[in-house]
């Protein structure tokens, strides 16, 4: 028989050990600045290009188990929403991205895209 409560305390687990990321409308600048501050912290970082295409979330992962305060200021340092950082406060600490988001009656997923695309994000352009 499973054990749910040994399997959501894995699931905890995981969690206090990474710290999302959500940059919305953001410029380059921004982008890269983030990333270069978030590779200080952590050599593990999952980059996705939002649903909406008008913005980047960041997934970094640590080896020890983080406090909500610490994940906190991680998030208000690396430049996160302030309205996500409002609610999650409000709520304890809460750290969503959402994967898979509707416009409309569509249904919109993030991609994940590499550093190096990130970094040169003109890598594969033609320009005109």
């Amino acid at each position: 028989m499973v054990n749910v409560g040994s399997i959501a305390q894995v699931i905890i687990n995981a969690k206090e050990r990474e710290v999302g990321i959500d940059l919305d409308r953001c410029n380059d600048m921004s982008i890269l600045t983030t990333y270069f501050n978030a590779k200080s912290l952590s050599d593990s970082i999952r980059i996705y290009k939002s649903s909406s295409e008008r913005g980047y979330h960041f997934i970094l992962k640590f080896d020890d188990p983080l406090t909500v305060e610490q994940r906190l200021a991680i998030r208000e340092y690396l430049g996160d929403c302030v309205g996500r950082l409002y609610f999650s406060r409000m709520r304890g600490g809460d750290d969503i991205l959402f994967d898979l988001k509707t416009q409309g009656s569509e249904w919109r997923r993030r991609k994940e895209i590499s550093e190096a695309t990130l970094i040169n994000p003109y890598n594969g352009r033609k320009f005109k």
